[in-house]
């Protein structure tokens, strides 16, 4: 490494942040780069540790300085974050002959184990009729086919806003999934921009089949759009987004969020996302009794127990139904060997 980059007097704060933004960040998307600068300048940038040499760092600093952060009323699960950068920032000084080993390991996250929190449910899924309630409301809406896809796909709102007309298989009845559209901080601009690129996970790279009921509203809707945006002298092409504003271009996520709010108020649904539309999906999902495995395929989870852990709640209900039906098959059970014992002559009864 340059020595006019980094010496041992080097403060910390000024290490860390060339690792970050020169060796860390450099090939990241603008998001986890928004991210991780927001991590930097709030806790690191201006902590105790800051403007300590690299030749003066110790264990012993680090972990005071985690300490009075969890003190001061900081989450152990921010704190973690902020170790993200910390730990392979040390370890880079260490690789890089700056500081003598790498002791990033045995720093220790506090946690309080005194005290255990109820978590705030995220997933919040329309119920059934909620969910009968919402597709009354929406018809004939700009969003009717947006709404009805998040709902009976289970895609993202980033993967619905990145859709275009090629990712989806009329005749396969299946949409492929292969990127994503999001709005970030661009940290080198300084300002925010639209990205469409991979989608949040390697799984999340999927085909999700379609209900024939969508599709065939699907077909209309394109068939309106076409025509609409002919008015305009645009063409529909198969590059053109599926769910667009009015000229052609993506859709603004705040606008999103606030209209669908104003469709749930108008049906009496409390406390609900748009996001929550692709748990809704789930959920369904689960109701019906389908596997964990291939909800986690749908969803395109990292893993299954993304799944299993995003759907506690769905599957301790399910777990209720199914004992419910275990032991009406029971009950069915015993019901038919009395009625066989009864029809037996008394010399075959046991």
């Amino acid at each position: 490494m340059d020595g006019d980059l980094s010496t041992d007097t080097q403060p910390f704060g000024e290490f860390v942040k060339y690792w970050l933004y020169q060796v860390h960040l450099v090939d990241k998307k603008p998001s986890t780069k928004e991210s991780y600068d927001n991590k930097f300048r709030k806790y690191i940038e201006h902590s105790p540790v800051s403007n300590v040499q690299l030749k003066k760092l110790t264990p012993k600093k680090i972990q005071d300085w985690y300490n009075d952060l969890f003190k001061s009323g900081v989450s152990t699960s921010v704190i973690n974050g902020v170790n993200k950068i910390v730990r392979p920032a040390i370890r880079f000084a260490a690789e890089t002959a700056r500081i003598p080993n790498d002791f990033s390991k045995i720093i220790k996250i506090p946690e309080d184990r005194t005290i255990i929190k109820t978590p705030t449910p995220t997933v919040r899924p329309l119920t059934i009729k909620e969910q009968t309630a919402f597709e009354i409301a929406i018809k004939d809406d700009d969003y009717e086919m947006l709404y009805l896809t998040a709902m009976y796909t289970g895609l993202r709102p980033g993967e619905l806003s990145a859709l275009i007309w090629e990712d989806i298989d009329f005749k396969g009845k299946t949409i492929r999934v292969n990127k994503a559209y999001k709005v970030s901080k661009d940290i080198d601009l300084n300002k925010y921009i639209g990205v469409t690129g991979p989608p949040k996970t390697k799984n999340a790279n999927r085909l999700v089949p379609i209900p024939d009921g969508i599709l065939t509203k699907l077909k209309q809707y394109q068939i309106n759009q076409k025509e609409k945006f002919l008015k305009y002298g645009v063409a529909v092409e198969g590059d053109f987004l599926v769910f667009s504003n009015s000229i052609g271009t993506y859709l603004d996520r705040q606008n999103m969020n606030k209209r669908i709010k104003k469709i749930y108020e108008s049906c009496g649904i409390k406390n609900k996302r748009f996001y929550d539309l692709r748990h809704t999906y789930a959920t369904r999902l689960f109701e019906l009794g389908e596997a964990p495995k291939t909800v986690q395929m749908l969803m395109g989870h990292a893993d299954i127990s993304e799944t299993l852990n995003t759907y506690t709640t769905v599957l301790e209900k399910q777990k209720v139904l199914s004992s419910k039906k275990l032991d009406k098959f029971y009950k069915g059970q015993i019901k038919g060997q009395n009625k066989m014992d009864k029809n037996k002559k008394p010399s075959e009864r046991a």
